[in-house]
């Protein structure tokens, strides 16, 4: 009887998994063939979508070239103004037509679209970064320039040692300085050459070893002091061009990667959105009527094999039936011997606990009781016999308890003697 239940209970939960897959398919089936017949009469020409989402493209591309070569602060709203149009276009056009705007075309379109704006957010940052580090560099020029001619020269007079000498290496310094500030405004303004990173260095070096001189020549306390603050200000000049230069260079290569990307978006576009003729536009018409029929024969087909599988599995859930034996009220349940051991167990036995006869014969009948006090009144009504009949707790082999009606009838022999007891278990 359990392996019955077990067995029919897999049957039902396979069986009702299946009918549930069942109709989900065909009720999809159902409605794609009803989606078919609906988008027929919306069949047309998907290229204005296509064309209205390469306006937002171009939008885009003008306003970061436009970033990109001036550093407009403008630039980045007209961006962000093309990203969102291309954005909300997307839904939209799907919305106004999925035929011709479908779920796939959305999910390829913005998957490169993707690809392109992820591109696009690390160039305006290396262009950010760039255009701050420019603007530092520029206050560094500009703060290096004024120690020279406003707060050094004016220190240096003419009856002081080596004034000539000391003159003469600021004005070198000051002219490195300006050849250095000129190189850097070259970079800025165009692509980044590979002598140009080489002339700054140059630059830099020339003019690192003015500056070096004439800190040998300072003469004056508040003289070293404007040297110092000089050399801190030219190092981190320094540091602040090689930075710039490997910005530059990041931005140029991401710039490039956009173009790429672009181009990709763009093939996609003009793949999946391309400009259809009458005939063609016949010929999708023709085939999705056949896509229709053969959704509708599938939903047809799948309705045929639920109804089979109902039938199938009923059937094998009554051939796998048990026949269990009933307790007709002649045959007891389980038989034992005068001090309570069992010496007999039936089927019905079997059935009720669980065990087999191997596992309880010559044990005694107290292992089935839940309470030790109702072991006690048993043990007292056998000896008694005043009672034919009582209730108790047991429990099964797999600790299950319930509630059992125990009947009791005395066996004797031949002669009349009681040889042991035959037990009625009714379950409650």
């Amino acid at each position: 009887m359990k392996s019955w239940y077990k067995k029919s209970f897999l049957m039902l939960a396979i069986l009702s998994v299946s009918l549930w897959g069942l109709f989900l398919a065909m009720r999809q089936q159902i409605r794609f063939a009803d989606e078919q017949v609906n988008l027929i009469s919306d069949l047309k020409d998907p290229s204005p979508f296509r064309s209205a989402l390469v306006g937002h493209l171009d939008k885009m591309n003008w306003s970061l070239q436009g970033y990109v070569r001036s550093h407009d602060a403008s630039m980045p709203a007209h961006l962000a103004q093309g990203q969102k149009d291309f954005e909300e276009s997307i839904p939209e056009f799907h919305r106004q037509n999925p035929r011709l705007f479908p779920s796939q075309a959305q999910v390829s379109i913005l998957k490169d679209y993707r690809s392109l704006k992820e591109l696009i957010e690390r160039l305006v940052h290396a262009t950010d970064e760039q255009a701050a580090r420019w603007i530092k560099s520029e206050d560094n020029f500009k703060q290096m320039l004024y120690l020279l001619k406003d707060r050094i020269r004016p220190l240096i007079k003419r009856r002081q040692p080596d004034a000539e000498e000391r003159s003469a290496s600021i004005l070198k310094i000051e002219n490195q300085l300006r050849a250095w500030q000129q190189d850097m405004n070259q970079a800025a303004a165009g692509p980044v050459t590979d002598g140009l990173p080489r002339q700054v260095a140059e630059d830099q070096d020339r003019g690192n070893s003015f500056l070096e001189s004439y800190e040998r020549l300072t003469l004056l306390p508040a003289e070293k002091r404007n040297a110092r603050e000089l050399r801190s200000i030219w190092n981190q000049n320094v540091d602040l061009s090689r930075e710039m230069f490997a910005l530059r260079i990041s931005e140029q290569q991401s710039l490039e990667l956009v173009g790429i990307a672009r181009q990709m978006l763009l093939g996609t576009l003009n793949r999946l959105l391309p400009a259809l003729q009458p005939s063609e536009l016949e010929s999708q018409k023709h085939s999705m009527m056949q896509t229709m029929r053969l959704r509708m024969a599938t939903a047809g087909f799948l309705c045929l094999t639920a109804l089979a599988l109902t039938i199938g599995g009923v059937i094998c859930i009554y051939r796998w039936r048990p026949v269990v034996p009933r307790n007709n009220g002649k045959s007891p349940t389980l038989s034992v011997d005068l001090k309570g051991q069992i010496r007999d167990w039936s089927p019905i036995a079997i059935d009720l606990y669980g065990y087999t006869p191997d596992e309880v014969m010559g044990k005694s009948i107290g292992f089935l009781f839940v309470s030790e006090s109702e072991i006690g009144h048993l043990s007292h009504q056998l000896q008694s016999d005043k009672k034919t009949a009582f209730e108790a707790r047991h429990k099964k082999k797999n600790a299950v308890e319930m509630s059992v009606r125990m009947e009791f009838r005395s066996s004797v022999d031949s002669q009349g003697k009681p040889t042991g007891i035959d037990v009625y278990c009714l379950r409650r």
